[in-house]
């Protein structure tokens, strides 16, 4: 048990069942390219953030961003924004409690090892490279809007 009650995630409204995707099946990228493209994957991500943000079956769920990748650098900061945009308040000093927090559930190196954000050796690959591409090719304001534009442009244009 957390903070929020019951570990694990909560099932989809009905009024949102069947019209969403469920965010832990975005993350299984691995397992959806054996028998999927990048783009299939990308266009699903991009349906999935669309769904939360602008469909009319979500409208009444009030949506919080946080970025993976801000919750490694800046702990703290996200951790904050999360408690506030939840209603909660942090029991103590919130740096402690985000140390606290890293040093029961650190990072996983094979996860990050993956992760191009954070394997700029991996994210410098053609496969990035390309990758990037197709990315900043059909979805560059969306990028802009998530602050991913100018990373993302970075790998995209270190093949060309």
């Amino acid at each position: 048990h957390g903070v929020c009650g019951e570990v694990g995630t909560a099932p989809l409204r009905r009024v949102t069942s069947g019209v969403g995707v469920q965010p832990k099946d975005m993350g299984d990228y691995e397992f959806h390219f054996l028998t999927h493209s990048f783009e299939d994957w990308l266009e699903q991500w991009v349906y999935f953030l669309n769904f939360w943000f602008t469909h009319k079956a979500a409208s009444h769920t009030r949506i919080t961003l946080l970025r993976y990748e801000d919750l490694g650098a800046h702990t703290e900061h996200v951790l904050q924004k999360l408690l506030s945009a939840s209603g909660l308040a942090a029991k103590g000093d919130l740096k402690e409690a985000a140390d606290r927090a890293a040093e029961a559930f650190p990072s996983s190196a094979a996860s990050l090892k993956k992760d191009l954000y954070f394997n700029t050796k991996l994210a410098k690959t053609p496969t990035a490279a390309k990758m990037a591409q197709t990315v900043m090719s059909s979805y560059s304001e969306l990028m802009e809007a998530l602050g991913y534009h100018e990373w993302i442009d970075e790998i995209a244009q270190s093949h060309h």
